[in-house]
């Protein structure tokens, strides 16, 4: 059946209906083979209990049986008496609800806070984003905090020997004499090796009349990292000091592996 047939069939058999007086329900087992338009005839639903109060509800309309109704009422959205008593009994009453604040228990994550605690917070500085902000004026900076705790020389650091710097040493022996010169540094070492790279050398031996200068192009240097600096062994010279005071100008680089 189409949807044009079957709304006209169905305002059809309302208007039967609706025309129809004195209508009166009577209950049987089957429908008769022919029926009178003034009874709803009630079917008991095969498929439901004996018990049950489904029926379905028929009518005798110009020489057929049309099916108009249904006593079945779905309760299927609606609570029993049972269902209803038990979430009842789950609730509290409205005399056990808390309505003031000191009938509620504080706990170690949920506490109550005092207008005093509350004014107190509110009169904190919101969040500085420099010391000058907190009020602090005495605090050093990072470079005047460098210069205090100097950063000690490590591998991979290099320092630059200035040609004609003076450094003092002494040779205390006459053959094969070696002058010991200390190179002071202002910053510790923690590189466990140390090389010495030359570019030239210059070597004064002071007399008592003078001094004598001499230029050495090829010397050995043995490095020793001491408390201070470096402990320079320095080998090569062709002449015997003398236990004399000697001057050492070197130019080169000092590395630190």
């Amino acid at each position: 059946m189409d949807a044009i047939t079957y709304a006209l069939s169905k305002k059809y058999t309302d208007n039967k209906i609706a025309e129809s007086a004195g209508l009166h329900r009577q209950i049987v087992t089957s429908l008769p083979t022919t029926g009178d338009e003034k009874i709803i005839y009630m079917v008991r639903v095969s498929n439901d209990n004996e018990d049950s109060d489904n029926y379905n509800e028929y009518m005798w309309i110009d020489g057929n049986w049309e099916l108009i109704g249904n006593t079945r009422v779905d309760l299927s959205d609606y609570y029993n008496k049972t269902q209803v008593d038990t979430a009842l009994n789950g609730k509290a009453n409205t005399s056990d609800i808390p309505t003031a604040l000191s009938q509620l228990t504080a706990d170690a994550t949920h506490r109550l806070v005092t207008d005093a605690e509350k004014t107190s917070w509110n009169g904190k500085a919101n969040s500085a984003t420099t010391l000058d902000g907190y009020g602090i004026t005495d605090a050093y900076t990072k470079s005047e905090t460098d210069e205090i705790f100097v950063k000690p020389y490590k591998a991979g650091d290099s320092i630059a020997i200035e040609y004609g710097m003076p450094l003092y040493g002494f040779s205390f022996s006459k053959v094969n004499p070696v002058v010991r010169v200390f190179l002071p540094l202002s910053k510790p070492i923690v590189a466990s090796n140390v090389n010495v790279t030359l570019s030239q050398a210059n070597m004064q031996l002071i007399t008592i009349t003078g001094y004598e200068s001499k230029n050495y192009s090829l010397l050995t240097i043995t490095p020793y990292i001491k408390p201070n600096g470096l402990m320079l062994y320095i080998k090569g010279f062709d002449y015997s000091t003398e236990d004399r005071p000697v001057i050492v100008k070197l130019d080169g680089t000092i590395t630190f592996s």
